[in-house]
């Protein structure tokens, strides 16, 4: 992979020519480079079919796909690759144009990839994974050149990998044998938020909104539909489009959920209007009141093990923003690849700002001794009082 230095370089000279190069510099080593992925995401099948140098397939509306592949390194499978992949499949690049505000710089045209079609997050077992969805009704249905990114962690997250195919088309449509008139399933929530009956009490200034979507064939991303957007409307401020901030999380793609964050939120009482559609062009729509605080939300300074590592036994200490009020907290020690070891839980009604939450001993929830090696510290902590929670993570090394 190119160098930062290789990079400037390059791109100074394919794309501005004269004394307009000068205006830009690198501030940095030009010898370094940046971390990329050291690990390969390769599509192997569509649809059940081998990828072939040969053929390039055509995904339309209304159609069902299947995407096999694997993370690859020097073209081999990586057996030891368990973790998550998130794919973005976009629609047909579409011609935009610079804003040209200096005299010197007139208006340009260029294309990109910016109409989503499809987002998701899938897991990834022994190097292989899986991604089915269905293509809603609203694609250009004009036959042209589509693009895929996926990206992957492992579990341990030491090792990623990233990948691009561009050897796809999308147009056109299936004609499709049932009649789709169910709309989705629409859930809303704040994180960090308590539900109290028909409300739910938030902490500002920043309140983060929710959205869980399923439907039977899965739910319209794209955004050629004139109207037919992701939106929500916070109070009286205008609506905001959330198409490409939607991520599928189901095995078959029919299901999922969008995060937004309000910024600035003064305190009051509000309602949150939510409007999404199906890939069949099905409308839901949901509401939902929240009373924004002035307080600020619980954070979590200082979270950690001593000793660490850990000989015989551990304890487990938190340092929070705040003191004399009633926490409560659940602590749990996972394996690398994110399985639950032990967990504990505890609270207390007028805390200190610093805790002993738990102690570890090097063994599981029941009693089994673990092996030496690095283990994962995740605390939750929850606050009676206004309901906001924090989290915090950590590494133990166990050397018994």
């Amino acid at each position: 992979m190119p160098r930062l230095g290789d990079v400037m370089r390059l791109t100074k000279n394919n794309s501005l020519s004269g004394p307009v190069n000068r205006n830009f510099a690198l501030l940095g080593d030009p010898s370094m480079q940046l971390a990329y992925p050291k690990a390969q995401v390769a599509v192997t099948q569509i649809n059940g079919r081998a990828i072939t140098a040969n053929r390039i397939d055509t995904l339309k509306g209304s159609q069902t796909v299947e995407l096999s592949g694997e993370i690859q390194q020097q073209g081999k499978r990586l057996a030891d690759f368990t973790g998550t992949l998130r794919l973005t499949l976009y629609d047909k690049a579409t011609t935009k144009t610079t804003l040209g505000a200096e005299a010197d710089s007139p208006k340009m045209n260029y294309r990109t990839h910016t109409s989503t079609v499809f987002a998701g997050q899938v897991p990834v077992q022994q190097g292989r994974f899986v991604v089915r969805f269905t293509l809603p009704k609203d694609i250009d249905y004009t036959v042209g050149p589509a693009k895929l990114y996926a990206y992957a962690i492992r579990s341990d997250s030491l090792l990623d990998a990233v990948g691009s195919y561009d050897s796809l088309r999308i147009g056109g449509s299936v004609m499709v044998d049932s009649v789709d008139n169910q709309p989705p399933v629409l859930t809303l929530s704040v994180v960090g938020g308590t539900p109290q009956g028909d409300l739910v009490r938030a902490v500002g200034p920043d309140v983060t909104l929710r959205i869980g979507l399923r439907d039977n064939r899965g739910i319209n991303v794209a955004r050629s539909g004139l109207g037919h957007e992701l939106t929500a409307r916070f109070g009286g401020q205008n609506p905001v489009v959330l198409n490409d901030l939607y991520v599928a999380n189901g095995s078959d793609g029919r299901q999922g959920e969008v995060l937004y964050t309000f910024q600035n939120v003064v305190s009051g009482t509000y309602a949150v209007r939510v409007k999404a559609w199906d890939i069949n062009n099905n409308s839901v729509g949901g509401a939902l009141s929240i009373v924004v605080s002035e307080r600020p939300g619980l954070t979590l300074r200082v979270f950690g093990a001593r000793p660490n590592p850990v000989l015989t036994d551990a304890t487990l200490t938190a340092e929070l923003d705040r003191a004399r009020e009633s926490l409560d907290w659940t602590v749990g020690i996972y394996d690398l690849s994110g399985r639950l070891l032990s967990e504990q839980t505890g609270g207390c009604a007028d805390c200190p700002v610093t805790l002993d939450v738990g102690t570890w001993n090097g063994r599981t929830s029941t009693g089994q001794p673990l092996p030496n090696g690095l283990y994962v510290l995740k605390l939750r902590v929850h606050s009676a009082i206004d309901g906001s929670v924090a989290n915090g993570s950590g590494r133990l090394l166990l050397t018994k």
